[in-house]
């Protein structure tokens, strides 16, 4: 009888091992799990952020060729989808008051707001367009605060 008690105790000691061993591994397995889903999600905010830049100038391009082609769509924003994004742009011609701070009317104010999921960027550019040769000058092109 007793070798047979030493011989239960002897499996005790292992049960023992392998739930140690199997808590090691989950633990290994749940933190790995979590790094890899920060890592993504850091990555993830600077990729949506970037999409939303390049939004926002695909609004400031259709803008530009807008303005070249003789559209005046102060009244009515322009909404475009570029990709999975948005772009949301607004003209503002130089002639209208509270509009612009230029008083000069063949100066043309492109305001684009490129949104994707949480993220915006916005950017600006201001043109100069001569009204009889259509020949437009960009005085610049810049990324403005969305606050």
């Amino acid at each position: 009888m007793r070798m047979m008690r030493k011989k239960d105790e002897n499996g005790v000691a292992s049960l023992a091992t392998m739930l140690l061993f199997g808590a090691v591994i989950v633990e290994i397995a749940l933190v790995s799990a979590l790094l890899s889903y920060l890592l993504g999600t850091s990555n993830l905010g600077g990729r949506l952020s970037a999409e939303a830049l390049a939004a926002a100038r695909a609004g400031i391009d259709e803008g530009l060729l807008k303005v070249l082609r003789g559209a005046d769509t102060t009244a009515n924003p322009i909404v475009m989808s570029v990709g999975s994004a948005s772009a949301n742009v607004e003209i503002c011609s130089g002639a209208v008051t509270g509009c612009f701070t230029s008083i000069d009317p063949e100066k043309r104010k492109i305001t684009s707001t490129g949104t994707r999921l949480t993220k915006k960027r916005k950017m600006a550019a201001v043109v100069e367009v001569d009204a009889t040769t259509r020949l437009m000058k960009i005085e610049s092109i810049t990324e403005l605060s969305l606050f």
